[in-house]
Order: C-alpha cells, then structure tokens, then sequence
C-alpha cells in the first residue's frame, strides 16, 4: 500500500514541476514581450538593427512573444502558444546564423524550442 501512496504523490509533484515549468516559459515571454514593446529590450534591438530588418518586425516579434507567452501558460492554448514562440525562437536562431555570432547565441533558443515542443508532445493531458 505505501508504494501505491508515494506513486501518487510523484505523480502530483510531476503534474505541479510540470505547471511551474509553463508559467516560467510563459511569463518569460510575456515579459520580453512588454519588455520591447516599452523600448526596455536595449539587446534586441541592437540585434534587429545590426541584422538591418524594419521597426514593425520588431513590434511583431513582441506581439508574438507577448501573445504566444499568454496561449502557453492555459492548457487549451498551449499547442498554439508553442507555435508561435518556437517560431520566434527559430527567427532568432536564423538571425543570429545571418549574422555570424558564435554558436553560443543560439543555444539558448534552440533549448527553448526543445522545451516548448517537448512539452506540448510529452506533456499532453490524457
């Protein structure tokens, strides 16, 4: 019987580890979002700038951010809040490719699009 008791209670820290990991990405990108959008992204913009691409790409990107952060954090939305920031996440990894930075740049966005799939996937509520 007590493994049967401790099988649940790993598998209800499992379901809370699983909830805090969406907030967190979620909250992330709301955050750049808000973040450029009230001109706070002093990085990104020097990115978009050396990259020469137009000032609405920029609000796009945080719109996406913004939006897709806020679809992620709810179960319904989450397939679609993954989309749009894995795409996000690939337009930073081809900008950076674009611009011949050091690989380490790009670790970071792919970690995230690793994560925002795998979670849509594996994390799926059956």
């Amino acid at each position: 019987m007590p493994d049967n008791c401790s099988n649940n209670q790993l598998i209800h820290s499992m379901k809370i580890a699983k909830l805090i990991l969406f907030w967190i990405i979620g909250l992330m990108f709301i955050a750049t979002g808000l973040l450029k959008f009230t001109h706070h992204d002093t990085m990104s913009a020097e990115i978009f700038d050396r990259a020469s691409y137009p000032a609405w790409l920029f609000y796009g990107v945080a719109t996406f951010e913004f939006v897709g952060g806020i679809l992620f954090i709810m179960q319904k939305t989450r397939p679609i809040g993954a989309l749009m920031i894995g795409s996000v996440m690939l337009g930073a990894i081809g900008t950076h490719y674009y611009l011949r930075d050091d690989v380490a740049h790009m670790i970071a966005p792919m970690v995230i699009i690793l994560v925002a799939v795998s979670s849509v996937v594996w994390f799926k509520k059956k």
